[in-house]
């Protein structure tokens, strides 16, 4: 889908940017799943990742985007290594008044490419089975369910992959 309305653009330069939208994500997580058992506790570390955001989705292997929609910045995505072969997304997120436009799916899209360039063969990434948008987005794009690659507190998690080596463009 493509918005001329809809930038996605690599965000190293709006690092506070990001950290407010991450921040958002969490809060936004944590206020309105309060009553899931485990969803403070998966927040632990929030405050180290804030701040190693730079190194922890440093280029070329990883990468940190804005989306903006008519200037307003709308969303957010990351991407991380996790070896040479595999990568993970990290914290989609599209702000309330911005959802519905596609924006979520273009910042996918852009994840999903970089993971391609990057000879990435495996994209994995985590979710919530109560975030039923951002579900059917991924299982949309061609993301199945896969093994768990880490533990989590919360038992609804859903692990997800994309095999990039196989997936068409």
């Amino acid at each position: 889908m493509y918005n001329e309305e809809i930038q996605i653009v690599l965000a190293y330069d709006e690092i506070d940017t990001i950290k407010d939208l991450f921040t958002e994500y969490r809060d936004m997580l944590v206020e309105t799943y309060k009553y899931v058992e485990g969803i403070s506790f998966c927040f632990t570390s929030f405050q180290k990742e804030l701040d190693t955001l730079q190194e922890k989705y440093a280029l070329p292997k990883g990468k940190l985007y804005t989306a903006k929609y008519k200037g307003k910045v709308a969303g957010c995505v990351g991407l991380i290594p996790l070896d040479n072969n595999y990568c993970e997304v990290k914290i989609l997120y599209v702000r309330d008044e911005f959802r519905g436009l596609g924006i979520g799916k273009l910042l996918m899209k852009s994840v999903i490419e970089d993971g391609k360039k990057l000879s990435y063969d495996l994209m994995v990434l985590d979710t919530f089975s109560y975030l039923e948008r951002a579900v059917d987005l991924y299982y949309k794009l061609g993301f199945e369910v896969t093994k768990k690659y880490y533990d989590s507190p919360i038992k609804d998690v859903i692990y997800l992959g994309l095999d990039l080596k196989n997936k068409a463009s």
